[in-house]
């Protein structure tokens, strides 16, 4: 039987815990397998040089010809043993790894009755001991609970304790169930409250667009266990937090920025749902963040129907929304459309002008790092030797006024208008009118650096005319006054500019000009195009794009929220969608495996999700320096290792390239050490 042979009758069979691609025997199981099957466990023993009694689990690969040998002391007297050591066999190579977890952070088994033969008199009570889980939620994230601290955490969040194979209440706090009279079961609200290590990610958003700071009160509405206030507290702010259960003495007070994060979801009562939101609207003076769980039909499969969403098995509410639905509901609730920041974040702004200004702040261009404008005296050209003391021009005597009032220029992309200088009345009494000054440094610079500042400022603005027109806001007309500066200097009228944004915002629809944007960013040294398929880039490029790839991507952010949160975007060309990977250590690694992906239909109005490490094994990414930029972290040594392997032929067999396995087995044949390769 060959190895292909083999790992197709363990994958054919009835029996065995199957996670993934691989398959999990206990010993007494393996006894009972077809005696091809039996005879291949038996002698694995032997390959790994260890005595039988040494290991009490079998693991084969079903997609390579790989083996390991796991030892669990307490496999039969812990409902969830440990593992203590493995032995990882790989039968092509004859290589074997051995590992202990005595100090580390050690795999958990669940479902083990699933390894033992279906007869064995114990299998009764595993079972029943994973009901009781899956009845108290325990599998619901069963990606995340595969090690023993994050197993530990679950269990102390949902006020439970493992004894033998029983699952027990560790309690201590009154229940607040919620009755309604109708005779339907109470609703334990507070038990949906959860430890948190980081920010919360509707406050994370709030931090990244600088609403953190001293000068906002913040205030959050539905705190539950305060991780968050707790967090930033200690980072010296000051915080009012309230909730029902939690902190019912916390004063609701009216704040600058207010957070409602994962509060709606658990209500049951659509009244006191809509309440709740509207209260929490009700205290914000600049912006209202909203965070909620976005899921689908199959979130709603696993559990009973109950109103408009499901009951737990631990009798928690909770409601999952679409994106849009999410976003349609706020805008119901509140009367406002709200902007979307992530999956199941929006931002919510109390006035029009506090909502256009965030939507032009997040528009513009990040300000490239200039040279130092030269000192007067560098560009004076060398003059014989005298004894006199050349006099000094006032733009000589002036020259750091003069650098300050040029890199303004070039932030703005124009001539500031009356006031908008700070140093203002300090330029005329020394240098003359900004006009002139401006006109003096467009003759003595280059006059193509200021052309192309003024470039960047238009797209800037057209970019967030068009997403205005794409998003239909009601508030599209109050512009902020920069704005109104800028259409005025570039455009000479709303009208011309109005023009020129829907202009840009119809174009988008044609592929040919998706085609033609995406050349002329590849001619610029942005992303890697792959002929008229796609261009991939990373995300901090995005506002260096041509205007029409701005645009396209921001109507996808309609949908998804803020695509510069991943690692690389993906602009398919053909086919009007749009695809962002997140990576794991993106920034760090030579290899860095992909660990979620996201495919944005904008013709269907559609988002998918991919989670890679259960369903899906992670991709490596191969060639990174494709995709960046000379001046990102250690650009020069990524670049120097993707050309040592760009003669590999890596994507004879799939666009993406082998599975990191398979890599090692070609960088073994061609002589290179992948360890070596991937520390360098």
């Amino acid at each position: 039987m060959t190895p292909a042979q083999r790992r197709k009758a363990f994958k054919s069979l009835k029996v065995g815990k199957q996670v993934g691609t691989s398959i999990y025997f206990h010993r007494l199981l393996a006894d009972t397998l077809p005696k091809t099957l039996r005879l291949f466990l038996e002698g694995l023993p032997s390959i790994a040089g260890i005595e039988p009694g040494r290991f009490n689990v079998f693991k084969v690969d079903l997609r390579q010809n790989k083996a390991s040998l796991l030892h669990y002391p307490d496999f039969w007297s812990s409902g969830f043993p440990r593992l203590a050591t493995s032995w990882s066999l790989n039968l092509d190579t004859g290589k074997v790894s051995r590992r202990c977890y005595d100090k580390e952070n050690p795999p958990i088994l669940h479902r083990k009755e699933l390894l033992l033969p279906p007869e064995h008199e114990d299998v009764p009570i595993f079972a029943e001991l994973t009901q009781a889980a899956e009845d108290a939620g325990l599998f619901e994230s069963a990606s995340t609970i595969g090690r023993l601290k994050a197993w530990k955490q679950l269990l102390k969040e949902k006020e439970i304790r493992l004894k033998g194979h029983a699952l027990k209440s560790t309690s201590t706090v009154a229940p607040t169930p919620v009755f309604d009279g109708s005779g339907e079961p109470p609703i334990m609200r507070h038990r949906t409250a959860i430890t948190r290590g980081t920010l919360s990610a509707p406050m994370q958003a709030l931090w990244r667009h600088g609403f953190l700071d001293s000068t906002h009160t913040v205030f959050d509405y539905g705190c539950g266990l305060g991780d968050d206030v707790r967090a930033l507290e200690e980072a010296g702010f000051d915080v009012g937090a309230w909730d029902p259960h939690f902190r019912p003495e916390g004063e609701k007070c009216i704040s600058d920025v207010v957070n409602i994060g994962f509060v709606i979801n658990v209500i049951e009562d659509k009244t006191e749902r809509r309440e709740a939101l509207q209260g929490a609207f009700a205290l914000t003076n600049h912006v209202l963040a909203v965070a909620t769980l976005i899921g689908g039909r199959a979130a709603y499969d696993k559990f009973r129907i109950f109103r408009d969403g499901v009951l737990t098995s631990r009798n928690t509410f909770q409601k999952y929304y679409a994106q849009s639905e999410f976003a349609e509901y706020v805008k119901d609730t509140l009367g406002r459309e709200p902007v979307t920041i992530a999956p199941g974040v929006l931002f919510v702004f109390k006035t029009d002008e506090q909502e256009q200004e965030f939507l032009a702040r997040r528009q513009r261009q990040r300000i490239r790092a200039r040279r130092p404008m030269p000192r007067a005296s560098e560009r004076l050209k060398p003059e014989r030797t005298s004894k006199r003391v050349a006099k000094l021009s006032r733009w000589m005597q002036h020259e750091t006024l003069l650098e300050d009032f040029w890199n303004a220029c070039l932030e703005w992309g124009r001539l500031p208008e009356a006031g908008e200088y700070r140093r203002e009345p300090e330029l005329r009494d020394k240098l003359g009118t900004p006009k002139n000054v401006l006109r003096y440094l467009i003759e003595n610079k280059d006059s193509q650096e200021f052309e192309e500042a003024r470039r960047a400022r238009m797209d800037d603005t057209s970019v967030y005319l068009a997403l205005g027109f794409f998003e239909r806001r009601k508030s599209f007309g109050t512009h902020p006054p920069r704005t109104r500066r800028d259409i005025k200097a570039f455009w000479g009228s709303y009208k011309a500019a109005k023009d020129e944004a829907q202009r840009l915002l119809f174009s988008i629809a044609d592929t040919k000009v998706i085609a033609q944007a995406c050349v002329k960013a590849s001619q610029h040294g942005l992303g890697y195009l792959d002929r008229d398929h796609s261009l991939t880039i990373h995300s901090s490029l995005v506002n260096e794009l041509p205007v029409e790839l701005r645009i396209y991507l921001g109507c996808a952010s309609k949908l998804y929220g803020e695509v510069g949160e991943v690692d690389l975007i993906k602009l398919h060309i053909q086919s009007g969608k749009i695809s962002l990977m997140l990576y794991d250590d993106f920034e760090n690694k030579v290899l860095p495996l992909l660990i979620e992906r996201v495919k944005i239909n904008l013709r269907r109005q559609h988002i998918d999700f991919f989670d890679y490490g259960d369903m899906f094994e992670p991709q490596p990414l191969y060639l990174k320096s494709r995709f960046i930029y000379p001046s990102f972290k250690n650009y020069t040594r990524q670049k120097n290792l993707d050309d040592s392997i760009s003669n590999l032929n890596l994507f004879k067999t799939s666009e993406h390239g082998p599975k990191l396995e398979d890599f090692k087995l070609i960088l073994l044949k061609a002589g290179l050490d992948f360890n070596r390769f991937s520390s360098q």
